[in-house]
């Protein structure tokens, strides 16, 4: 009865479109058939560390990872990802334990360096990570432990001083703020993996009752990366923003657009993650090409002061979101703003593009 309901819904928005926008058979066509080849080629068969450490080949000096003034090289950033790696395989191997593309290893750090070493460390071992929030409750953070059946979780000293979410489980913790992996070897492992293992398992909101792991394979990440990496028309050049928590679908594209394709990610703080004056001199400060953002943003940032800024990604509320731009955005810049939307971290991605600019009407 509900298919029902929904083809009948179909029918009727496809109608309304059709009559009401579409005048002819040949516009019909056009938008719903033509504009919607949006296939495209993509290393399928590669996997997510496959293809940075490709790119760190390739770039080796160029800068990486930026967190407050520090800065992370590709070849620096590969070769703390081989350390760590190396210790998570020993680990699971003193212990006889099986360490393989369904073996799932927590990861609760605070936004820094050791968030991007430790997802580079955990698939490079041959494991799928399961990122958490570390500002999470307890409940939630207890329940997904459990429920993932890691038997090993990467965070840092502070996190679980404070907060005591690992209690009562079998869990062992490598905190990597005290660097236990530093006397391992930095060169290359052994390349392990396929594209159809698992890369990560993220956790619903548990709205409509408990949190549910939604697995994605390395080339449903690969597809992502790549598709947003074309629609945001980056290039080794651009300057990409990780806003958004690692528990959350959208830093995936934020993390990997960056690193298999040699641009520059800054890890933006906390403190100012929640600021919208704090985003607005950041993004000003460092010159930022793109950035992904929540809709209720939107409103509240004045685009005028980013001339660097090149594309503005979103999702939900499309047009809400994208009447209050309009009328909040200063015209002297040009800005790509591409909407994005996508159900439980799995593919397909639906896009939508206004491109906004009083000066250059028929830029392409």
């Amino acid at each position: 009865m509900e298919d029902q309901k929904r083809c009948s819904s179909c029918l009727r928005l496809k109608s309304y479109i059709h009559f009401k926008y579409l005048k002819t058979k040949d516009e019909y066509s056009s938008v719903v058939f033509d504009w919607n080849k949006t296939e495209r080629s993509y290393p399928h068969t590669r996997t997510l560390h496959a293809l940075f450490e490709a790119q760190v080949r390739k770039t080796p000096q160029h800068i990486a990872l930026v967190y407050e003034e520090q800065t992370l090289s590709y070849q620096a950033l590969d070769e703390e990802a081989n350390l760590l790696a190396r210790f998570i395989q020993k680990y699971y191997s003193k212990r006889q334990l099986v360490l393989g593309s369904d073996t799932l290893i927590a990861l609760c750090v605070s936004r820094s360096f050791d968030m991007v070493i430790g997802i580079l460390a955990i698939l490079k071992a041959g494991a799928a990570y399961v990122p958490m929030d570390a500002s999470a409750p307890i409940e939630r953070l207890h329940y997904m432990l459990e429920d993932a059946g890691s038997l090993l979780l990467l965070t840092e000293r502070r996190l679980i001083d404070t907060q005591f979410f690992t209690a009562g489980l079998p869990l062992e913790l490598i905190f990597l703020d005290e660097k236990p992996y530093q006397h391992e070897s930095c060169s290359p492992l052994s390349m392990c993996g396929q594209s159809t293992d698992l890369a990560y398992v993220i956790y619903t909101s548990g709205t409509t009752g408990k949190p549910k792991g939604v697995m994605i394979e390395h080339k449903s990440a690969i597809n992502l990366a790549y598709a947003q990496y074309n629609i945001f028309h980056l290039s080794q050049k651009s300057i990409l923003v990780n806003y958004f928590s690692i528990a959350f679908d959208a830093s995936v594209s934020e993390i990997f657009c960056a690193l298999i394709f040699g641009c520059t990610l800054h890890i933006i703080r906390e403190e100012i993650v929640r600021s919208p004056l704090d985003i607005v001199c950041y993004l000003a400060e460092n010159k930022i090409s793109a950035i992904t953002l929540p809709p209720a943003l939107l409103s509240m940032i004045d685009w005028s002061k980013l001339p660097s800024l090149q594309t503005i990604g979103f999702g939900q509320q499309f047009e809400i979101s994208l009447h209050t731009v309009v009328f909040h955005l200063q015209f002297d810049i040009f800005v790509d703003i591409v909407y994005i939307y996508q159900i439980l971290s799995s593919l397909p991605l639906l896009y939508s593009r206004a491109l906004l600019s009083h000066r250059s009407i028929n830029r392409c």
